[in-house]
């Protein structure tokens, strides 16, 4: 879509406070020096850094701005810093005199009520020397611009270094040094996407910006301008220049189209009909043994790959895709930018009107796909799918959120910036239980042992029940039965998420519901062969972050809720799981009365209702009430896992369902995605459920299903448990009465966490 504000300078989150640009000219000489005024012009330029000036001699001043040349007048190639006239500029000699062997000019910019620190600088070829002398330029201007409190430090220059994390392709000495003795917690490079020095026998990426870290989020991707004609050389061989935008406000992250299935595209008779073919009977029989699990699913997962290629269409999406889109729109957006580039170009009567039209028609016809879309969406809808309609309505159309993990401090202090750091810390937290080992001196040091001690036994027997519990459980098959194609159906038919990703094997949900009955026979087979075995084969997850609502700050990693992006054909059999897990509790009658979460015709209105009503009730009676509100920290990412195996080997759940059970908790595997960066394939351990995944509330709610055990003996103590959170309520005769019976609950909540 066009952005309306782009010929006033605006941005969709900011106003640009000015454009940095810098660029090698190799020469100046009076042509170019007239192509680069020009280029100042026409790109609204604040401040250029230039490189390879030549001598003072030749230079000449740019219209309507002022130079400030290197003062330590060496015998280099020479640099200067040239900023618009109405521009406050102070030159800093004490940082360029730190080196008199390269070409810098520094000094202080004050504009728009804002002062940063502004470096220059041509590092000549073979001299390394340069580079530790730049480095501690930078710690310099640092100290000044804490010292002056300044937003910053801008950098740029021709550094002439080479490396892999600007996006170079090969590595040199300088490029070597910058990355391992910059001092990345204050400092961080941006280098644009495409090459700065143009030649015939390979090009580089040697011309960027440095700037400090607390700037990184107010500037924009900086861009290589390969059409610029400034005759230093490019494009057959020099330099480009390279430009950013520094913003007021912090600058959204902007996401760069991928190609995605467009599922509207989809034959789904042909795309149906090509798996039942592929998927025939006798060839999933054929996989259908113990030692072929994995077989039969690559051969599933083939099938549906195959016919989604060869019966779907791609399209180009970003995050700001709207469904609503025509190919219609798309024509009349590109003839909006071409009519806004003419009058950029040409500010004329005729090409101002050219552009008011084109915004109309765009305009007119964004509305009226936007009607026929909510049009054919509420379509015989009832009153329920209208209302989840427009839920997911609102959230389409609502300003969208930043979910980028921002900078984080570590617990001894240090602020992390880099992503890599970002990612362990996350891990760390949320995959290693760092809470609970500070806190594991806490724990009941004899039921911790006991615990371990019971799991390895139960392991060991292979998870079977020892001969007290066969007689008491008699319910128990139900959970491994085999898994039948009407029990797939069923479940699929139960599905009612709008969830509008594809997970890791590029499979959406959608697909699932299309499947004939010979991919829902070859479901069956593989989902019996993981129960029978105990075999959980979806083991690997993305994990993402997405920022919890209310938060003042997001620089600790609890503010963060990660979410697990796993297999839909892993969550299938995690629901027939849950399922079964749900039925066979409840037959044996292991219920948890006072949970209000994670059931089904249970909500937050009855678990307040229940609370209110409660209240209002012991009010009546003249009794004096007092209320407990807990809200567990991490809770899922703290749940142990031995001790739920435990658990639901002593409430019956026994043999290949819990050998598959610990399969699923143990046997995961997960990679962190952080701001575009992912990380390492790494284990999870001891503690956590993964959230985002269909099984894990109904172990979490069992697992805390006997946390009240000890408060349930007394009459005056009450508890309502919704999910993670819950309410404790006592009451008494007076106050003190309900202090006791509090202190009570308090001791015996404070004992089930320890143990």
């Amino acid at each position: 879509m066009i952005d309306n504000n782009i010929s006033s300078g605006k941005v969709k989150n900011g106003t640009v406070l000015g454009k940095f640009c810098t660029i090698n000219i190799c020469g100046l000489s009076q042509r170019s020096n007239m192509m680069l005024s020009k280029y100042a012009s026409d790109n609204d330029i604040l401040l250029f850094g230039v490189q390879e000036t030549g001598s003072s001699s030749q230079w000449k001043s740019l219209t309507n701005m002022k130079t400030f040349e290197d003062t330590n007048n060496n015998s280099n190639k020479g640099c200067a810093i040239i900023v618009k006239q109405e521009v406050m500029f102070t030159q800093l000699p004490v940082i360029s005199h730190i080196s008199s062997n390269i070409d810098s000019v520094w000094g202080m910019l004050s504009w728009n009520g804002k002062r940063y620190i502004i470096g220059n600088l041509y590092l000549k070829l073979d001299y390394l020397s340069g580079v530790k002398e730049m480095l501690a330029m930078l710690e310099k201007a640092h100290e000044l611009s804490k010292l002056h409190k300044c937003a910053g430090v801008i950098t740029m220059g021709d550094f002439n270094a080479r490396h892999f994390i600007w996006n170079d392709t090969v590595v040199n000495q300088y490029g070597k040094y910058i990355e391992e003795h910059l001092d990345w917690s204050k400092f961080c490079v941006h280098a644009p996407s495409s090459s700065t020095f143009l030649a015939r026998n390979g090009s580089s990426h040697i011309d960027f910006f440095i700037t400090s870290t607390q700037l990184d989020k107010y500037i924009d991707h900086p861009i290589a301008d390969h059409f610029a004609n400034l005759y230093s050389g490019a494009p057959l061989r020099g330099h480009v220049p390279v430009s950013i935008n520094v913003q007021s406000q912090p600058v959204a992250i902007r996401s760069e189209n991928v190609q995605k299935y467009n599922l509207q595209s989809m034959d789904w008779i042909k795309w149906t009909r090509d798996i039942e073919v592929e998927l025939t009977p006798e060839k999933t029989d054929s996989f259908a043994t113990d030692g072929t699990i994995k077989e039969l699913l690559e051969v599933l997962n083939s099938a549906i790959d195959v016919s989604t290629k060869e019966n779907c269409q791609m399209k180009s999406v970003s995050k700001h895709s709207k469904p609503y889109w025509t190919p219609k729109l798309s024509l009349l957006s590109g003839k909006l930018r071409l009519n806004l580039k003419s009058y950029l170009t040409r500010n004329t009567d005729t090409a101002f009107e050219a552009l008011q039209t084109s915004k109309n028609e765009f305009e007119e016809a964004r509305k009226q796909a936007c009607q026929q879309f909510i049009l054919r969406k509420t379509n015989d809808l009832n009153t329920s799918q209208a209302k989840k309609f427009w839920k997911e309505f609102n959230k389409l159309f609502k300003p969208p959120s930043n979910q980028m993990v921002e900078a984080l401090i570590s617990e001894d202090g240090t602020i992390l910036t880099e992503n890599a750091d970002i990612e362990k810390e996350m891990f760390g937290t949320f995959f290693q239980a760092k809470h609970i080992e500070h806190n594991i001196d806490q724990f009941d040091d004899a039921f911790y042992q006991e615990i371990n001690n019971l799991y390895d036994d139960i392991k060991n027997s292979n998870f079977q029940p020892n001969e007290e519990m066969t007689d008491k459980f008699t319910s128990s098959s139900a959970l491994y039965c085999p898994v039948t194609p009407w029990e797939i159906t069923a479940t699929l038919k139960g599905i009612h998420s709008t969830a509008a990703s594809f997970d890791n094997h590029e499979v959406h949900q959608s697909m699932l519901r299309k499947l004939g009955p010979n991919a829902i026979y070859a479901l069956s087979k593989l989902f019996t062969l993981c129960l029978r075995n105990g075999r959980w084969l979806w083991n690997d997850s993305k994990i993402v972050f997405l920022k919890k609502e209310g938060k003042s700050s997001y620089s600790k990693a609890g503010a963060y809720r990660p979410i697990s992006i796993s297999s839909y054909v892993g969550k299938l059999l995690e629901r027939i799981l849950a399922q079964r897990l749900e039925i066979y509790l409840n037959k044996v009658g292991i219920i948890d009365v006072n949970q209000e979460g994670f059931s089904k015709g249970k909500n937050t209105i009855r678990y307040l209702n229940r609370l209110t009503v409660g209240i209002k009730g012991d009010i009546m009676k003249k009794l004096t009430v007092l209320c407990l509100f807990i809200d567990f920290e991490k809770a899922f990412d703290s749940v142990w896992k031995k001790g739920l195996v435990v658990k639901l080997w002593r409430a019956g759940v026994h043999g290949c369902y819990l050998k598959t059970i610990d399969s699923f908790l143990f046997s995961r595997t997960v990679c962190l995605l952080i701001n575009g960066f992912l990380g390492p394939v790494r284990d999870c351990l001891d503690y956590g459920l993964p959230q985002g995944s269909v099984l894990s509330p109904i172990l979490f709610k069992f697992f805390i299903m006997d946390i009240e055990a000890v408060c349930s003996v007394y009459e005056q103590i009450s508890v309502l448990k919704f999910a993670d959170d819950g309410t404790v309520k006592v009451v008494g005769r007076d106050l003190e009465e309900c202090l006791f019976y509090l202190n009570l609950a308090m001791d015996s909540i404070e004992y089930w966490t320890s143990c």
